[in-house]
């Protein structure tokens, strides 16, 4: 999903989810760029931008930025606590992730 899908969309969107890096395209992640793009665009355009918590993990290191860097224009992440984090328990998983998308 780019910004210009969603410049380009036929109808009022509503929400945009994305999920990074995709898997169908074998892994890949947009860049920097396209996603702040992406951010900029859905927030010009009012459109929800939704993005999928558990792949979240796998761009920070992609990216070489903090969380609190990618998620913002992002109105929802969801948390999935995957085999990744198996040894913590839901409710330490959520405040670890809620600490790490707070901006220092």
């Amino acid at each position: 999903m780019l910004a210009s899908d969603v410049r380009e969309a036929r109808e009022r969107l509503g929400t945009v989810s994305v999920e990074l890096p995709v898997r169908w395209l074998g892994g890949q992640l947009q860049t920097w760029e396209q996603l702040e793009a992406l951010k900029r665009t859905c927030r010009e355009r009012g459109v929800k931008l939704h993005m999928d918590g558990a792949r979240l993990w796998e761009s920070q290191p992609f990216y070489g930025r903090s969380y609190a860097d990618i998620v913002p224009g992002v109105v929802e992440t969801e948390l999935q606590v995957g085999p990744e984090l198996a040894d913590i328990r839901d409710a330490d998983a959520a405040r670890a992730f809620s600490r790490l998308l707070t901006p220092a």
